[in-house]
């Protein structure tokens, strides 16, 4: 299973709107419940960073967009784009994300799992996935592979 986790420009854990992400680190998953391990695949760049260069306003970022913005096609097709980097993905962790990008993802079969603001870190976001996903039977046997 490979996981799609949203990054800012120095490859930290992303916890705005995903769109709005600079890259998105693609892990996978492998193992049984009894142990379960991930590791980096590769980092991709986001298809909105290049052509936007960062300057998204707050309502994008908080993933506020009104309901005018929401029924723009522009906006949406903004967030089809994103399954050209993580369209092989079965998961996106996502601090914030709006009702279009989950109906977009979910046109490819992504799911989104929300990652709680409390958790700052990658490794601590994929183990909550983990955990709550109820993928692993222990948490002591959830490792990144070496």
């Amino acid at each position: 299973m490979r996981i799609a986790v949203p990054l800012d420009e120095h490859h930290n854990l992303y916890a705005n709107n995903p769109n709005t992400a600079n890259f998105f680190a693609i892990y996978r998953l492998e193992g049984t419940a009894s142990h379960l391990t991930y590791r980096l695949e590769k980092t991709l760049v986001n298809p909105w960073y290049g052509p936007k260069c960062g300057e998204f306003d707050d309502e994008q970022r908080g993933c506020t967009c009104d309901i005018e913005r929401q029924k723009n096609m522009r906006h949406i097709s903004e967030h089809y784009a994103m399954l050209q980097v993580i369209g092989e993905c079965s998961y996106l962790l996502a601090g914030n994300f709006c009702d279009t990008l989950e109906k977009a993802l979910g046109m490819a079969d992504v799911a989104i799992y929300p990652i709680p603001p409390v958790v700052k870190n990658i490794d601590n976001a994929i183990a909550n996935f983990i955990i709550g996903a109820r993928l692993a039977s222990q948490v002591h046997y959830i490792h990144q592979a070496s």
